[in-house]
């Protein structure tokens, strides 16, 4: 859903560092 998709993009935002990867963006 959507929601899914704006929290897994908020997720991966916070955690830039953590998971700067192209399979988590």
């Amino acid at each position: 859903g959507r929601t899914d998709y704006r929290a897994r993009i908020r997720l991966v935002n916070q955690d830039k560092n953590k998971y700067n990867t192209p399979k988590y963006r």
